[in-house]
């Protein structure tokens, strides 16, 4: 799976540098929207082309093509980390992904109080 965030967000990076110390299986491929329209990856690359990536987190699994942003892609990332099973039937409510998309974008509006609120250093910060 491939995570695609935002590489110019201090708080993405540093969620990503979390998400990468967690991923013990190495299940995920952490890329920055920025340079995935030049990764040399035709799947990546269309998805760049058709769509507007700096809205959000987004998920890609090129093996399916299956592609989930904002609230839906970190319910992803929580189900692909040690643990995340345990969220498996929550998951699956039909509630679930629009709360979870709800969420994502309160925290996204907010990165810095979020960040400053779960003690990250000030240089974490995003504009």
């Amino acid at each position: 799976m491939t995570v695609l965030y935002d590489g110019d967000c201090g708080v993405c990076g540093e969620t990503v540098r979390q998400l990468h110390r967690w991923d013990h299986e190495r299940r995920f491929e952490f890329l920055p929207f920025q340079s995935a329209s030049s990764s040399g990856r035709s799947a990546i690359e269309r998805l760049v082309a058709s769509r507007g990536l700096g809205d959000g987190l987004h998920v890609v699994d090129e093996g399916t093509g299956r592609v989930v942003s904002g609230g839906h892609a970190a319910l992803a990332i929580l189900d692909a980390l040690p643990g995340g099973w345990l969220l498996r039937p929550w998951a699956m409510l039909p509630t679930t992904g629009l709360a979870a998309d709800i969420a994502y974008r309160v925290a996204s509006r907010h990165r810095d109080r979020l960040a400053w609120l779960v003690g990250l250093r000030d240089e974490v910060s995003c504009p």
